[in-house]
């Protein structure tokens, strides 16, 4: 049984830490896409 509990850790802490960086990933994207917008907005507005 210990083994089987050691292996839901694991499984717990790597899905979580997937988590944090698809979140972090989302974030990028996110940002990337928003410093876009704005150079475009600007462009047009030049």
């Amino acid at each position: 049984m210990e083994v089987l509990d050691q292996a839901k850790a694991e499984i717990a802490v790597f899905s979580r830490a997937v988590q944090i960086s698809a979140d972090a990933v989302w974030g990028n994207v996110k940002s990337i896409f928003l410093m876009r917008r704005i150079e475009v907005r600007r462009f047009k507005s030049a």
